[in-house]
């Protein structure tokens, strides 16, 4: 598939200016995106549309109230992604080849799209699912019970994102560097953990930005949090092959 940019690159601009321009677009985008999901939003549940779908769910599978509200998640959002997709391939694969960020392939990028999709469409079901739970076995204090799923949820989703889901996007071996290695071992065994490895989290093959990571492992439990991502870098030897350190408790 060809690259739908067709503007050529601005290598021959400033850095700093290209920086300027590149945050510049993304807050236009971000402001279309907003007006755009609003816009959506609004027409869908005033138009009638949305009760429409699911009167229409409800009457094909009568009292089956969880698979009525599960297939109307499910077209709500694939619905919205449809919607925005043409703005999602610019603002995430037309812009960063433009400013030189991203080494993907337009058939790359697109995978990945329909990878993040469907954790998004498994992950706004089972909300949606819980909320109508709550609401339906406890009106009055649904707010709360919602409130306690949503902090275990993101708990659970943390433990198994390093193990199951970033996997799905990019490549992890053990990092080869052992004076590096020796070094994030100490400083967590410092602080009362217990390093369980430490991975290099290749992050070239898709992108050009500087990027930092870790992984951690607490009581079973695995986070990871994304810091110091660089959009421009101000050496052109920077690389963008990430480290990713998995700890647990002693």
């Amino acid at each position: 598939m060809p690259d739908l940019d067709s503007s050529p690159p601005v290598a021959d601009i400033p850095r700093e200016q290209q920086a300027r321009e590149y945050e510049s677009a993304h807050n236009r985008l971000f402001l279309i995106r907003l007006v755009l999901t609003v816009g959506a939003l609004a027409a869908y549940l005033f138009s009638g549309a949305s009760a429409q779908l699911a009167a229409g769910l409800r009457t094909r599978f009568g009292e089956a109230w969880l698979l009525v509200n599960g297939i109307y998640a499910f077209i709500t959002i694939f619905g919205f992604a449809a919607f925005m997709f043409p703005l999602s391939v610019y603002a995430d694969h037309v812009l960063e080849h433009r400013y030189g960020l991203s080494r993907q392939s337009l058939e790359g990028w697109f995978l990945d799209y329909l990878k993040g999709l469907l954790i998004e469409l498994v992950i706004g079901v089972v909300f949606i699912e819980a909320i109508y739970v709550f609401l339906r076995y406890a009106p009055n204090l649904w707010w709360i019970w919602a409130t306690l799923f949503y902090v275990a949820f993101a708990v659970v989703l943390t433990a198994v994102a390093p193990v199951l889901i970033l996997p799905l996007f990019h490549k992890f071996e053990p990092l080869q560097n052992p004076a590096l290695v020796d070094r994030v071992r100490a400083f967590a065994e410092s602080a009362g953990l217990q390093v369980i490895g430490v991975f290099r989290w290749g992050l070239e093959e898709k992108t050009a930005t500087g990027n930092a990571a870790r992984a951690v492992s607490s009581w079973a439990t695995r986070c990871w949090n994304a810091t110091a991502r660089r959009r421009f870098s101000r050496s052109s030897r920077t690389r963008s092959a990430t480290t990713g350190t998995a700890i647990s408790r002693a």
